[in-house]
């Protein structure tokens, strides 16, 4: 596997891991999460291509946590947003900004580095 399938493996572990504990903080059903989850991905320009990657990553994580929230029998609801980083810094503000006025509670950015050496 490459690096950065890794690195979006691992985000999309980390993602589920937060989820999962989140979902399992009210399972008495006295409580409901209404959880959204904002992405900047490179969906344009020279890295668009690890932007799909992510999106499909984003994607999958999604369906795993709602087969979780699903089996713990809860009324929790997470969804996922997804934006686009762009190619330049006023792009990434914008989309940013996007997220927070939608209320998106975690913010999840894909980044060059490498999460492991």
């Amino acid at each position: 596997m490459s690096r950065p399938r890794r690195t979006i493996a691992a985000a999309a572990v980390v993602l589920m891991a937060m989820i999962l504990l989140a979902a399992g903080c009210a399972n008495d059903g006295s409580s409901k999460i209404n959880l959204k989850i904002g992405t900047l991905l490179p969906l344009t320009g020279q890295r668009d291509q690890l932007g799909e990657a992510g999106k499909d990553a984003t994607k999958l994580a999604q369906a795993q946590i709602d087969t979780a929230i699903r089996k713990n029998g809860s009324a929790h609801t997470v969804t996922t947003i997804s934006t686009d980083e762009g190619p330049d810094p006023g792009v990434t503000v914008n989309s940013a900004s996007k997220l927070k006025d939608d209320k998106a509670f975690l913010l999840l950015r894909l980044d060059r580095r490498e999460a492991w050496p």
